[in-house]
């Protein structure tokens, strides 16, 4: 994955200003209806590989281009709709060169 479509307004990634929006849709009723019953977290999902929920939430977004998204989440393990929700944003930053965040404390404050 270039590093320059991450900034690409036309492909729906973590950094495009919708993609909490477009996450929370894709969690709810009209996708996965991600939830949880007691400490057991359920979905939908009929795992096939044109993403059909994913695919018809992006449309809902202008200007977004709907296979050039598709074609970056499957390069970030989203190959269908719940691996959408569940592997694209933390594989995204992965290979973003994202890591852990070390926090240095000055000596003193040991």
């Amino acid at each position: 994955m270039d590093a320059d479509i991450a900034f690409d307004e036309h492909i729906m990634t973590p950094e495009n200003l919708r993609w909490q929006s477009f996450l929370r849709t894709l969690k709810g009723p009209q996708g996965i209806d991600l939830h949880f019953e007691g400490f057991k977290a359920k979905w939908s999902c009929s795992h096939h590989r044109l993403r059909p929920l994913t695919r018809k939430i992006l449309a809902q977004y202008p200007g977004i281009d709907v296979e050039a998204t598709l074609k970056v989440f499957s390069e970030l393990k989203g190959q269908c709709d719940c691996e959408v929700v569940f592997n694209v944003e933390d594989n995204f930053w992965k290979h973003m060169g994202g890591g852990e965040l070390i926090l240095k404390v000055p000596k003193e404050e040991k």
